[in-house]
């Protein structure tokens, strides 16, 4: 078998030494070609993996943002939560809900010398929600522009669960120092039913 011959005629380390001065350049050429394919494949792989990570690292940055946006933003529904549970209006029926909020929203226009007008709504249904149910009132306003900003004052109370939703203001045709108003007031209240 040659190739028998021939690991044994080379098993001696000085046999490198023996060999020709072309079977050496052979030998060198080999070697440094191999060493070269080698450091090659090791610096694709080497860059594959440092896209790689590079990658995950960039994932796992925007991941961490997420997180931290997530806590920020679950910390301050926990205060709109506990907020909602100090402030919870009792239940009540819908027919109450909107007989007070007209009590109300007439007494606070006549406490400012404000002329209230009620502006029949096309759709006088109930106003539905997951947990909350809402009452409606349209009105038109005339007066003075401060008492109007005072009245709107007294209409709009978070911690109440009562806002004026749409407002349209104009100059009074009649009189320069006055001005007129439309206004949407909406309370939201629990219903009887809910299970809130």
């Amino acid at each position: 078998d040659p190739l028998t011959v021939f690991l044994q005629s080379h098993s001696d380390p000085t046999d490198f030494f023996l060999m020709s001065p072309r079977e050496k350049k052979l030998l060198t050429f080999f070697a440094t070609a191999g060493f070269a394919v080698i450091n090659l494949v090791g610096l694709s792989v080497y860059k594959k993996k440092a896209v790689s990570i590079a990658d995950r690292k960039v994932e796992a940055m925007r991941v961490l943002q997420e997180l931290d946006m997530f806590q920020a933003s679950s910390e301050e529904r926990l205060d709109e939560m506990d907020w909602l549970r100090n402030h919870l209006p009792d239940p009540a029926e819908y027919e109450n809900v909107q007989t007070a909020l007209q009590a109300f929203c007439e007494a606070e226009a006549s406490r400012f010398n404000l002329t209230l007008t009620e502006i029949p709504l096309r759709n006088r249904q109930e106003q539905t929600g997951g947990h909350f149910q809402r009452v409606r009132m349209n009105y038109k306003l005339t007066g003075l522009e401060q008492d109007l900003y005072r009245w709107l004052d007294r209409i709009n109370m978070p911690n109440q669960f009562r806002a004026s939703t749409r407002l349209i203001l104009s100059p009074n045709k009649e009189d320069d120092t006055r001005i007129d108003c439309q206004a949407t007031v909406e309370q939201w209240f629990i219903p009887v039913s809910s299970s809130v």
